[in-house]
């Protein structure tokens, strides 16, 4: 009966620099991930949706905006903020100019309005100042939000089955003694 020999290779141990850079990729990768997080997990960075024509010509309904939270807003910034408690649309979400700042908090016009917003927007109830828009975001980023996903789904199969054929092909055959 023919006796089984395994591979005893001796394993390479990292380089140092290789362990350096991979640590750092790590770092860099979380560094950007904090920046970028969304909202809901603790991040500076939401969205929202333009309705209506009160910021025309600048923003028209249905485009969809990126916003960024900062510490404080100038006369000038394109906020978005949540209607306070109490006023009518209460927890709906506004994207308008602002245009004071007051002890109370921020008081805003939409560029196409006559008249400020009836409100003042307290600090806490802004979500941050737009950053970038999509022109009518509201029809386009949900179908190419769909490709989008169906073409990273594709790709992450693909390169699962690669890696599975090439681990496939490489797999050292056991050699044999004979006896």
């Amino acid at each position: 009966m023919p006796e089984l020999v395994l591979d005893k290779r001796r394993r390479r141990r990292p380089r140092p620099w290789r362990v350096l850079v991979a640590v750092l990729a790590v770092l860099a990768a979380l560094g950007v991930l904090a920046l970028v997080l969304p909202e809901p997990f603790g991040g500076r960075l939401s969205g929202a949706t333009v309705a209506g024509s009160s910021m025309a010509p600048t923003y028209e309904d249905g485009d969809v905006v990126v916003v960024w939270r900062a510490d404080d807003y100038r006369p000038g910034a394109v906020v978005a903020y949540a209607v306070p408690a109490g006023q009518v649309g209460a927890g709906g979400t506004v994207v308008h100019r602002v245009i004071d700042e007051t002890a109370a908090g921020y008081r805003t016009q939409g560029d196409h309005n006559l008249r400020p917003d009836p409100w003042v927007a307290p600090d806490g109830e802004i979500r941050g100042r737009v950053v970038w828009s999509v022109p009518n975001g509201r029809v386009v980023l949900p179908r190419v939000a769909g490709a989008s996903a169906l073409v990273a789904v594709a790709a992450l199969v693909v390169l699962v089955v690669r890696r599975v054929r090439r681990r496939h092909r490489a797999a050292p055959s056991l050699p044999t003694r004979p006896d």
